[in-house]
């Protein structure tokens, strides 16, 4: 079981960036939506994407850790200086509560898939049917990999070119294999033309609390934010009480997608809400 956050933002949303970081940090040391779950303690990672004023890609980081990310200091260091550095950018951040596969820095997330014409990072909140995965893309367990990388690689497998049905269709064919959550958000580069696609998957079976997840749409003043309850919690903590810091809950069994960064004046990015 995982915590995610995404933020989408600009130098002038910076301060707010951080506070999203922080709500993520402290989300993962304590967990309170779940009884089994005390902390998302078994690595963290993000993957983080720069643009230029034209709107191409300039810079992508991938870190992973096998550390927990509130005692991992170095590598919040390294991303809060790609929050206060960057004029405009996307990061995805996950913190691992292990189900399947070793804790390790491999199982840590993201994954990323490449080898198409297209790049692809994936981090997942929940649990799959691995052995179903396993047998979906015949193959045999080799080691203590976790669930998601099995995921990952079907639909990496399944969609030639990164567009909106068709990774609705990949998504949906496994619908059925989710144990628990399949609660995904996918960054996807395309190399020719530098297209680059955000999509977020968001169903459960389980602990509607603890899986559900907000969008933070603060585009006025430069963020767009998506992340886990535990992490609104934290942050309603942090900011102005007036602010509807929760943002808009997307129901169990929604997608959500953007191109970004638009033109990466955020406050012209749109979203599109869908059934999975």
């Amino acid at each position: 079981m995982c915590r995610i956050a995404v933020i989408l933002g600009d130098k002038s949303s910076s301060d707010m960036a951080i506070d999203v970081l922080r709500a993520f940090i402290s989300a993962s040391k304590s967990e309170i939506f779940s009884e089994r779950i005390k902390s998302h303690k078994d690595g963290w990672g993000y993957v983080a994407m720069t643009f230029r004023d034209d709107q191409r890609p300039i810079s992508v980081v991938m870190y992973k850790s096998a550390a927990p990310v509130f005692s991992d200091v170095m590598g919040v260091k390294q991303l809060e200086e790609i929050i206060r550095g960057s004029e405009r950018y996307i990061i995805v951040m996950h913190s691992r509560a292990a189900s399947y596969g070793r804790r390790n820095v491999h199982n840590a997330h993201p994954f990323h898939l490449s080898g198409k014409e297209y790049d692809m990072w994936i981090v997942h909140n929940g649990t799959m049917y691995r052995e179903r995965l396993l047998e979906l893309l015949n193959k045999k367990l080799v080691g203590e990999i976790s669930d998601t990388y099995f995921l990952g690689e079907y639909v990496y497998r399944s969609v030639d070119s990164p567009c909106v049905q068709s990774l609705v269709n990949a998504f949906s064919s496994v619908k059925g294999l989710t144990k628990s959550a399949m609660i995904t958000v996918s960054l996807l580069y395309e190399q020719e033309d530098e297209k680059v696609h955000l999509f977020v998957t968001n169903y459960y079976t389980k602990n509607g609390k603890y899986y559900t997840l907000y969008l933070l749409d603060m585009r006025d003043e430069g963020l767009l934010a998506l992340y886990s309850s535990t992490v609104g919690h934290y942050l309603a903590r942090t900011l102005d009480p007036s602010k509807d810091v929760l943002g808009q809950e997307i129901s169990n069994g929604k997608y959500l997608y953007t191109l970004v960064p638009g033109n990466f004046d955020v406050k012209v990015l749109t979203y599109v809400v869908g059934p999975l």
